[in-house]
């Protein structure tokens, strides 16, 4: 796999650069710091990872409780065309590939890697691509499984994170490069062993406490069955109902036996009921005594309205008719000269007499006749007294103006000045006003004569008519309000009681009872005795009422003798329901018992075997590592000629992996070597790795020089030249000479290289 091209738009330092690398068997970058060697490395791993994972680390780095939020840190500050682009055509297989990373400015926020879509391209020049919907796949494909996490142990040597691995324990270091050996499918079966071991001990668990439970079952129904009992004749206690426990063939998981014939059940409790049930009788008729008295108001109306509910229609009409009647009085009563008009409808009260009716009729239209015209003359003075004014004001304005009248303006009469024609105006008002004052004077004296005569008499004979009607208003507007079904329960108590309230009853439109009332609460009292109330139960009415339908009759029938057969009776069919029970719950207890002895040694052979198979994932991972020892023995004996004498490093893989500079030594290597030696330690032993494992024949190296000695470096270049010729390796250095040192080294052995100073370009 080699490169040929890069170009990098608007990334970090790079505003718009493209670097020719003509497929390279080694490209070395080289200049100061700050010039972008580190840019084109971040470059290619977002292309082929889609991520750059120091960034990610520095992303989840926390200071002081706040994450470091960095707004659009890869974006150039001169940007041109505003997107980041990042296009590398490569060769792999010897197949052509153009790939390329977009991220649109708008959507750059922080560091976020997923708006950084990958393209393939037709052509390195072409602008646009064709999106990759699923990278995952793609890079899969093209690049081989775990590539994206195995970029950094493989194939790159980072300047400020070589140590990566040195930084973690034993263990760590061994799980960061597990998936390197395809232990997944391994370690699956190894989980789901010990899930299955925990659910089989979830079970087993529940299976234990069943156990435990059915075995204090089991020793409870021995204890029961110990009793002997004899079978008997079915006998049925109650005829009108069906009760569960009182069939013949009872269903054992409908009731509890216990429940009904054991000590204190329901048998017990209706045999107190039956041995009871004089006291309980007269304990009812307390009850209804307690409550009519009671419900003394309700009891007080009983007396008062009940005779009187059948004729509540009747009574409803008259109240209607003496409604109408006294309205009618009213309406008389008021007539004026205001509204003398208003119709008086009489003719449907037949009791008024026809000659009254029909004076009041004449009277009333002859006075309504005179008011009217009365009402015309007020008008036609209102008129003249109007004109008048208006003749007044004229006569005084040509006066005013020097005209003199002394000529009526009606009749043409002089008479002689304005003064006396005025005069004779006001006088001529006056008349007229006097002679209509005393007209209404005459039609007012003849309206009272009209309502002190024939509507007085009219009004008396309809208030006479009410009296003989006889309505009590307050009796039969509290009787109305009263609901037909008011006095249902006063009635069957009453007739519970066996009382003749008859006697009781008003048969008269009474506004009080007392006396009938005192009468009926002295017999009431006669009936009551409370002597034995203390004998009666909580349950004895529910009892009465569930079982005997609130009829003595039906407990009048129930005897003691069979109350106690059936008590009998019960107990013989819950033995054999016991008996059955025993032999149910002594098979499911064996069941269990053998289902869960066999879990038990199931999850033994589990254990068992998951401590087979990680004995062997250890021993296997052990000779994993052994088959990269002696190549990372190898290389870091060649890198590190200055350390122990170039012999080399050794790994041991117990626990996890471990650095030992010799095998009798048991501390780690890293504890006894500079930091140039530890950095040779980690190229080392990445380059093993690659060898081993990589499928993409690339390795880049981030500016090694700073902290490796120069015999190191001779030793590092001539395993990079002779080890690694087949690759392409993309190095960076910040020396000029140490660049040509590299090269000249590969050009030596007929190796393609390629130098590119970034500072140079940079201009």
């Amino acid at each position: 796999m080699k490169i040929d091209k890069i170009r990098i738009q608007n990334f970090k330092v790079f505003q718009d650069i493209t670097l020719d690398m003509n497929a390279s068997d080694i490209v070395v970058f080289d200049g100061p710091n700050g010039f972008g060697k580190t840019t084109i490395y971040d470059a290619i791993e977002l292309v082929f990872t889609g991520k750059i994972r120091r960034y990610l680390d520095l992303k989840n780095l926390v200071v002081d409780g706040r994450e470091v939020d960095l707004a659009h840190p890869f974006l150039h500050e001169n940007r041109v065309g505003e997107d980041i682009v990042i296009t590398i055509e490569f060769t792999k297989n010897e197949k052509r590939y153009v790939l390329g990373r977009l991220a649109k400015t708008e959507r750059i926020r922080g560091i976020d890697f997923s708006v950084y879509k990958l393209f393939e391209k037709d052509h390195f020049l072409a602008e646009a691509g064709t999106l990759i919907e699923d990278e995952g796949l793609f890079l899969k494909d093209l690049l081989g499984n775990d590539y994206s996490s195995n970029f950094q142990f493989l194939n790159y040597v980072e300047q400020e994170e070589s140590n990566f691995l040195l930084k973690h324990p034993d263990k760590a270091r061994k799980n960061h490069i597990d998936h390197l050996f395809d232990l997944t499918a391994f370690e699956a079966k190894i989980e789901r062993i010990g899930q299955l071991k925990k659910r089989i001990e979830g079970v087993n668990t529940i299976r234990k406490q069943e156990i435990a439970g059915l075995k204090i079952e089991i020793t409870n129904l021995k204890s029961n069955l110990d009793r002997t009992t004899e079978p008997t004749a079915y006998i049925r206690l109650f005829e009108s109902i069906e009760v569960v426990w009182d069939k013949e063939t009872t269903d054992p998981n409908a009731f509890n036996y216990l429940d009904v014939a054991g000590a204190d059940g329901i048998l017990d409790e209706l045999k107190k009921l039956v041995e009871r049930k004089i006291i309980f009788s007269q304990y009812r008729i307390n009850r209804v005594v307690d409550y009519l008295l009671n419900k003394e108001n309700l009891t007080r109306d009983f007396l008062r309205f009940y005779n009187f509910l059948q004729n509540k229609e009747e009574l409803r009409t008259l109240r209607t008719t003496v409604i109408q009647q006294r309205n009618l009085v009213k309406q008389l009563g008021s007539l004026n000269s205001d509204n003398l008009d208003q119709e008086v409808y009489l003719a449907s009260f037949e009791f008024i007499p026809e000659d009254l009716k029909i004076a009041f009729a004449n009277a009333k239209q002859g006075l309504i006749s005179e008011f009217s015209a009365l009402s015309g003359l007020d008008k036609i003075y209102s008129d003249i007294f109007r004109s008048r004014n208006e003749l007044q004001i004229e006569i005084e304005n040509l006066q005013d103006v020097g005209s003199p009248v002394t000529d009526c303006m009606l009749c043409g009469y002089n008479w002689g000045n304005v003064e006396a024609l005025l005069l004779q105006i006001q006088n001529k008002s006056e008349e007229m006003r006097k002679v209509n004052s005393e007209k209404n004077n005459q039609l007012q004296a003849s309206l009272l004569i009209f309502k002190t005569g024939l509507v007085q008499r009219l009004m008396d004979t309809i208030t006479e008519n009410i009296s003989s009607l006889h309505y009590n208003e307050e009796f039969i507007s509290r009787l109305l309000e009263i609901e037909s079904d008011s006095f249902s329960d006063i009635l069957r108590s009453l007739a519970f009681l066996k009382v003749d309230y008859g006697k009781y009853l008003s048969n008269e439109q009474l506004g009080d009872v007392s006396a009938a009332f005192e009468s009926l609460r002295n017999e009431l009292l006669l009936l009551k005795n409370t002597e034995g109330d203390e004998l009666i139960e909580n349950y004895f009415s529910n009892y009465f009422r569930e079982y005997f339908n609130n009829e003595f009759n039906q407990l009048d029938a129930l005897s003691v003798e069979n109350i106690e057969a059936k008590r009998k009776y019960l107990i013989h069919e819950w033995y054999l329901s016991q008996n059955t029970m025993l032999q149910e719950k002594s098979a499911k207890l064996k069941e269990i018992t053998v289902i869960w002895e066999e879990a038990n040694t199931l999850g033994k052979n589990l254990d068992k075997l998951r401590k087979t198979y990680t004995n062997s994932l250890k021993k296997y991972q052990q000779q994993i590592i052994k088959d990269i020892e002696i190549v990372f023995h190898v290389f870091s004996g060649r890198i590190m000629q200055s350390f122990q004498g170039g012999i080399g490093l050794f790994i041991f893989p117990d626990n996890g992996i471990r650095f030992q500079t010799d095998a009798r030594k048991a501390y780690d290597a890293v504890f006894t070597m500079s930091s140039g030696q530890l950095s040779a330690l980690i190229i080392a032993f990445t380059l093993a790795l690659h060898k081993k494992y990589s499928q993409n024949k690339m390795v880049l190296i981030d500016d090694p020089v700073q902290t490796m000695d120069e015999l190191n470096m001779y030793g590092f270049i001539d395993l990079l030249r002779n080890e690694f010729s087949d690759n392409q390796i993309l190095m960076s250095t910040h020396e000029d000479m140490m660049s040509a040192f590299m090269r000249y080294k590969f050009k030596n052995y007929n190796l393609k290289e390629k130098r590119i100073n970034l500072k140079e370009l940079s201009v």
